[in-house]
């Protein structure tokens, strides 16, 4: 619906717009800045070396603000799987799967290059 030539694009722009309390071109300057993944850029991301980092930095951040929980012995508490099947964490308390099973039929309809830097 975010494509312009989608039959509901002004009515589900509108509408966003008013739920963020703002004018559609206050909207359409927020989201301008906002690079949106296409199933093979996400697939390529979910892959990526990069987005492991991620997820350890999210780790990290969750643990030392205490939002993984009283008694956590570290940020390796919780477990999360990449989209090519790497475990960061603990791999018997898998607590996020970024599995591509559902983004890979559609990623190889995309001619897309993928825009993920390693």
């Amino acid at each position: 619906m975010l494509e312009p030539n989608h039959p509901k694009h002004k009515e589900i722009m509108a509408y966003m717009s008013n739920a963020l309390n703002t004018d559609l071109d206050s909207f359409n300057s927020q989201l301008s800045t906002i690079d949106f993944f296409n199933p093979k850029t996400a697939q390529t991301y979910i892959k990526s070396n990069s987005f492991k980092q991620s997820l350890k930095d999210i780790a990290t951040f969750a643990f030392t603000h205490g939002l993984l929980g009283d008694n956590v012995p570290d940020a390796g508490y919780i477990g999360m799987e990449a989209g090519d099947g790497t475990l960061i964490g603990n791999s018997n308390n898998i607590k996020l799967r970024f599995s591509d099973t559902w983004i890979s039929p559609w990623a190889d309809k995309f001619n897309t290059p993928a825009l993920v830097n390693e």
